[in-house]
């Protein structure tokens, strides 16, 4: 049965998807075992190696998101590259880069800043990378096949995330032998990208990236659905971050090594992603996207109130597994939602308001995240972050039943 599905997907994917395929495959496994260094190895070495400051962990708790604020500029000027898969490659290697320094790194200092260059630079073109599926995969499968690549994605993540674990349970200066190969592993991503086909001749160069977000007062319901998702995702990055501290921290009451952190921050998380992911692809391309957002982000909701109350590892894990049955429906709705409500010419403008938007929440909220666990614990920070998450799902709810239309045209 599940052979028979998969031969029926493959056959309505069209020739360049299927030239595509394999390459994203790859392109997935790589992407997947260094997604979430910033917020788990990355983090967890900052505080037990390097003892970092509050503004040090917020900073590199950020990382990915500093790409997805320069990602706008990015799309806006990177048209002077002709290929689209370049547009993508290059600032990989620089990515790869800054691992690599981090990975060597022998203070603080240098060891933050290495870390927020490899999160910029990882995440830089993102919206180009969305505009290359809308171009190869169609729309009719578009969320099945990018869920086949994200699954792959989430085993080299579990895989990733145990044995690095592992080795920095034996010692957490092995980090360094881990970083470095991680940093191999993006080069490896950058490869493959560069492989992928593409038509694209680059001709939707913009002097000033802020026309972009002219978009946003053309097309009231992508705006409002913007609105709902800063909220929702403001609440959750918040207190990502606090994860790491939750489970080592003393004033926790748990103090958990690095093989018992990762196996709950990492590989259950994971786990549980790729067990919902492909369900979660089918519903993309099926169901009400407002609806189907709202059920992704009511995992979230119930990952906060459990997580951050659990005091045993099976309940750490069931919050846990929560939150990685979100992220299993999250990076597909994230990535692919604008293919929804975009025409296909401007994909690349509305990804790029969409990361920038995620980007400056991404880089605010874990500054904020900190700020309240400061001054009024933990506690009052999750209960926090669940209003802002309630009101976003009432403000999603509102309009479940609109159709999406934008410019005219209804979605894919």
């Amino acid at each position: 049965m599940i052979g028979r599905y998969y031969k029926n997907l493959w056959q309505q994917i069209p020739p360049v998807g299927r030239a595509m395929f394999p390459w994203d495959v790859l392109r997935g496994f790589s992407h997947g075992a260094v997604s979430a260094v910033p917020v788990t190895f990355a983090l967890y070495v900052a505080i037990e190696f390097f003892d970092a400051t509050a503004l040090q962990k917020s900073a590199i708790a950020a990382a990915n998101f500093f790409g997805l604020l320069c990602s706008l500029p990015y799309a806006a000027w990177s048209p002077v590259i002709k290929r689209r898969p370049l547009r993508c490659f290059f600032p990989l290697l620089a990515a790869s880069a800054g691992l690599l320094s981090a990975a060597w790194a022998h203070s603080t200092l240098v060891y933050t800043l290495s870390v927020v260059a490899f999160g910029l630079f990882f995440n830089l073109s993102i919206p180009v990378l969305t505009a290359i599926y809308r171009d190869n995969y169609a729309g009719a499968i578009r969320g099945r096949v990018f869920g086949i690549t994200m699954s792959v994605a989430v085993m080299s993540g579990i895989v990733t995330q145990y044995v690095g674990g592992q080795v920095l349970d034996q010692s957490v200066e092995w980090y360094r032998y881990v970083f470095s190969v991680l940093a191999c592993l993006v080069a490896l991503g950058a490869f493959a990208i560069v492989r992928m086909p593409s038509n694209h001749s680059g001709n939707d160069l913009l002097g000033n990236p802020l026309s972009y977000l002219g978009l946003l007062r053309k097309h009231a319901m992508f705006r409002y659905v913007l609105i709902a998702w800063f909220l929702f995702g403001a609440a959750n990055f918040a207190l990502m971050p606090q994860r790491i501290e939750y489970l080592t921290q003393p004033e926790y009451g748990l103090e958990y090594n690095a093989a018992l952190v990762f196996l709950v921050v990492g590989v259950s998380v994971e786990g549980a992603r790729l067990l919902a992911i492909q369900v979660w692809a089918y519903l993309f391309d099926h169901f009400n996207f407002i609806k189907l957002r709202i059920f992704i982000t009511s995992f979230i909701l119930a990952f906060l109130l459990i997580f951050f109350h659990a005091k045993s590892l099976p309940m750490l894990i069931l919050g846990a597994a929560c939150q990685g049955c979100a992220f299993g429906g999250g990076i597909i709705a994230w990535t692919l939602w604008v293919t929804k409500f975009a025409p296909k010419e401007q994909t690349t403008q509305f990804m790029a308001i969409h990361t920038f938007a995620t980007g400056v929440r991404g880089t605010i909220a874990p500054l904020v995240g900190y700020a309240l666990v400061g001054s009024f614990g933990i506690h009052t920070a999750v209960w926090f972050s669940v209003s802002l998450i309630v009101v976003s799902i009432a403000m999603l709810w509102r309009i479940a039943d609109q159709p999406i239309h934008i410019a005219g045209e209804p979605s894919e």
